[in-house]
């Protein structure tokens, strides 16, 4: 490990650095380092939120030490003068933003176009044509979940939790007619799969019930479920259930 790489750490989901580094970096004692943070000129609001004291016990003694965010460095590092202090800021500065390069990608879910995919090369061309299927009537709840949420699996199949409930919404209805069959084709492992299909008659049913049942009532629980226990998109369906539901986002 180079010494750019132990100048930052991370501390309590900050990237921070320490006095002790700050001190060893730009050959300072230590207690000169705490006496130039404690005389800052600066808010005591900023000095809060960049600037935590903490200690470390070396033989049963107490030495004080403080945690300091990328805006307390830049704000201490700017009365320190020279080229070799140029030298060790830029070299904080690369150490601050390589991490939080790294903690990026490791929060940031992998996403992949799931659904843009499949509409686009995977149409029920199989499904009679005087009837319609849940997949091509849709494709509105798909790419909503696509661009607020994302996917992660390429066998996310949101249009089968639809199905499923518009089958038992249905169900004894004075509109509902009777259901056929076809065979929805994957190119992939899942191959061919029967789906069912509906008279044209029920469509403008279908479409009331998805915009105002589904999309309301079973679609945040489903993409809870999906993810409750990633917690890499849990914190997506989360900003994105409020919006389901009307209400504003706290």
């Amino acid at each position: 490990m180079t010494q750019t790489q132990q100048l930052v750490l991370v501390y309590h989901d900050k990237i921070t650095t320490t006095s002790m580094k700050v001190a060893e970096a730009f050959d300072k004692e230590h207690k000169n380092v705490l006496r130039d943070i404690e005389t800052l000129e600066c808010s005591e609001e900023f000095s809060r939120l960049n600037f935590e004291l903490s200690k470390r016990t070396v033989r049963g003694k107490d030495y004080p030490f403080y945690f300091i965010t990328r805006d307390g460095f830049s704000f201490l590092a700017m009365g320190y003068t020279g080229a070799r202090a140029a030298q060790f800021k830029e070299e904080f500065i690369k150490a601050f933003n390589r991490m939080e390069h790294a903690l990026f990608k490791a929060t940031t879910p992998s996403l992949v176009p799931t659904y843009s995919k499949r509409i686009l090369s995977l149409a029920a061309k199989n499904c009679p044509s005087n009837r319609w299927c849940i997949f091509d009537q849709a494709n509105e709840i798909m790419l909503l979940i696509e661009k607020e949420v994302g996917s992660v699996s390429e066998y996310d199949l949101v249009d089968g939790s639809i199905g499923q409930y518009w089958s038992k919404f249905r169900a004894g209805m004075p509109w509902a007619k009777t259901v056929s069959q076809y065979w929805y084709e994957f190119n992939d492992k899942r191959g061919n799969q029967l789906a069912a299909c509906y008279e044209y008659l029920e469509l403008e049913h279908f479409k009331v019930w998805l915009k105002n049942v589904y999309r309301v009532e079973h679609l945040p629980d489903y993409l809870y479920n999906k993810y409750k226990k990633d917690p890499l998109m849990l914190p997506r369906v989360q900003a994105f259930t409020p919006k389901l539901l009307g209400k504003p986002q706290k």
